[in-house]
């Protein structure tokens, strides 16, 4: 594509009191390169009209001299500017599922993706002129490379990947993302590599406190970056979050575990407020605590379930030394299903949740762990979504001896049968040691 732009030039000569203007017109013709733009300078001389007879009488004088015709100053080379790319490729605006291997694409082409695992914890992905190496802390996951080809790298919330590569546009951007739902896609890290396209870094799994934590469970993570050519690069692989380790759940923004009195009750969704409804059931000795997908039963002692009369927040008694069952249902199969007793955070026991999404578990309320008085009871489990649910029920804990009802008349009764055995026992001894000395005597 050429731009042409004429300049036209002219010269004045006076010959015996009249003035001939004689012109020329120039065109500058542009080339546009991809790197660089140079101008070419082509003089286009328009015929000549024909010159008047010269005159005796007068000499002619000299044409002026035309000026030399500089070339035009090439331009500085036009570099590629590559966009930062503001959220995950979604193709079809639908966010990516997570597949057995590897994916990419190069300007939209799909490109093979070799790989190359260095041990547990690092490997090495190519894909087209992508080079992208990963490595992960012992203590924060793996890349599982399993015998059906499938290849998924697994680490905690809070874990950290660090990554480093090749083979990008300098001035670009490399850029990691978790697409999930696509309207709550989060950015892990957005670096610029070097001059020579080389990059390095780290990705971190983590939330702010005024964020929604990242989900558990399977999903894409995509690397976002641009070739030396200027195209758009794009490569996927499977990544399961795990479950941390076991800790009471709060609520978004504060730091302790929330505290609820006797028979009051509350319910969390990834840390925030979500409603809950509370029945008992005293033919059972059962309370249910209701989500909207989900729900968990805790037994009850049969006393607290009897003076239950009101179904919304019934009151619940746990007794020392004695075993309190679980269940529930409505959570990610093959996760952790915890039940907590605080202030003093106390682990009474996990279960795991089956392949229906169900669990079911008993606990000891251990008297050397728990003691008497009003506490906060706590379930905690991960949701079919991946994020935590936390159901909160004001409990109060007593001692066996405590809970069982005493009638004063039968207490007199057997503590005077227990006297009357006792002297039985003694007059029996007495009259057996008279017979004895008498065969004596």
């Amino acid at each position: 594509m050429c731009d042409c732009h004429y300049v036209l030039r002219c010269f004045w000569s006076d010959k015996r009191h009249r003035l001939h203007v004689r012109c020329r017109c120039y065109v500058f013709r542009f080339q546009h390169r991809t790197s660089v733009a140079s101008a070419e300078v082509t003089p286009v001389v328009p015929p000549a009209d024909p010159a008047p007879a010269p005159e005796q009488s007068s000499p002619s004088p000299s044409p002026s001299p035309s000026p030399a015709i500089e070339p035009a100053p090439a331009s500085a080379p036009v570099q590629i500017v590559a966009p930062v790319q503001i959220g995950p490729v979604l193709r079809g605006n639908i966010p990516p599922s997570p597949s057995s291997a590897p994916v990419a694409r190069v300007g939209g082409q799909v490109v093979p993706v070799t790989t190359d695992f260095r041990s547990a914890r690092a490997a090495e992905f190519r894909a087209g002129t992508l080079v992208l190496a990963l490595d992960l802390a012992a203590s924060e996951g793996e890349i599982q490379n399993r015998e059906d080809s499938e290849t998924e790298v697994v680490l905690e919330q809070g874990g950290a990947v660090r990554f480093s590569g090749s083979g990008v546009l300098p001035g670009s951007r490399v850029q990691f993302f978790l697409p999930l739902l696509g309207q709550n896609a989060r950015e892990l890290a957005n670096i610029e590599p070097e001059e020579d396209g080389s990059f390095s870094g780290s990705a971190l799994f983590a939330s702010t406190a005024e964020d929604d934590p990242l989900p558990i469970g399977r999903t894409v993570l995509q690397v976002v970056s641009v070739t030396p050519l200027g195209q758009q690069a794009v490569l996927e692989m499977a990544v399961n979050i795990a479950q941390g380790p076991p800790m009471p759940e709060t609520v978004r923004g504060q730091s302790q575990p929330p505290v609820e009195e006797l028979g009051a009750f509350s319910a969390t969704r990834a840390g925030l407020a979500e409603p809950v409804a509370v029945s008992s059931n005293s033919e059972d000795s059962f309370a249910v605590l209701d989500g909207d997908s989900w729900w968990i039963s805790l037994s009850l002692d049969p006393q607290s379930a009897d003076d239950s009369t009101v179904k919304e927040g019934a009151t619940l008694v746990m007794v020392r030394d004695s075993i309190t069952d679980f269940a529930g249902s409505g959570f990610m199969p093959g996760t952790r299903a915890e039940i907590w007793l605080f202030s003093s955070p106390t682990l009474l026991g996990t279960a795991t949740v089956d392949a229906e999404g169900s669990f079911t578990g008993e606990v000891l309320v251990d008297s050397f762990a728990v003691a008497v008085g009003q506490h906060t009871l706590q379930l905690r489990g991960v949701g079919e979504d991946g994020y935590i649910r936390a159901a909160n029920l004001g409990v109060t804990v007593e001692d066996a001896v405590a809970n069982e009802s005493i009638d004063p008349t039968s207490r007199s009764l057997e503590l005077g049968t227990w006297v009357l055995v006792v002297l039985a026992i003694a007059t029996a001894g007495v009259l057996i040691s008279i017979v004895i000395w008498r065969r004596r005597a």
